[in-house]
């Protein structure tokens, strides 16, 4: 997916997410969803970006994340390792 943001397929049709929806600018490098349900995205730009289906909310330095770069994600139970 080439720009700011994301997409979903449901149904057959594509549903754009873009960054003032999400809450993340760049580019989505990396994908997982939380053990709520929430999507969680890594940034190119914005660090790790939580999507509850309403609201984005940012997570960067100011939270406790030492990289404002996300280059991969992984769920494990109810954790998420970031790289």
């Amino acid at each position: 997916f080439e720009g700011d943001g994301v997409a979903r397929l449901r149904d057959g049709r594509f549903e754009l997410f873009g960054p003032e929806r999400i809450g993340c600018r760049g580019t989505i490098a990396a994908m997982a969803e939380d053990a709520s349900g929430a999507m969680l995205f890594g940034s190119s730009a914005d660090g790790l970006c939580r999507f509850d289906g309403q609201r984005g909310r940012r997570f960067g330095p100011s939270e406790g994340l030492a990289a404002t770069v996300i280059e991969g994600m992984r769920r494990d139970g109810d954790d998420v390792w970031l790289a």
